[in-house]
């Protein structure tokens, strides 16, 4: 993985979890509140950043195996 993809992993994991902690904040008054909206958002929060980071890292790969040929974006241009 590169420099950059860990970098945005991180920034995408630091956001997540400030927003699962804002929904628990949101639901902790209410009386839907209880251990399965803690669990549930920490199951929503690591499915949320593993399915960013598989799809950061299926899309490196895509890339670094991709051919340019010029002679196809001469036909596009």
């Amino acid at each position: 993985m590169s420099k950059t993809l860990l970098v945005e992993i991180r920034n995408i994991a630091i956001g997540v979890i400030i927003l699962g902690a804002v929904q628990v904040l949101v639901t902790l008054p209410t009386k839907f509140f209880g251990l399965s909206a803690i669990f549930g958002t920490l199951l929503g929060c690591a499915v949320a950043i593993l399915n960013f980071a598989l799809m950061g890292i299926i899309l490196e790969r895509c890339v670094s195996k991709q051919k340019v040929r010029p002679d196809l974006w001469e036909a596009v241009i």
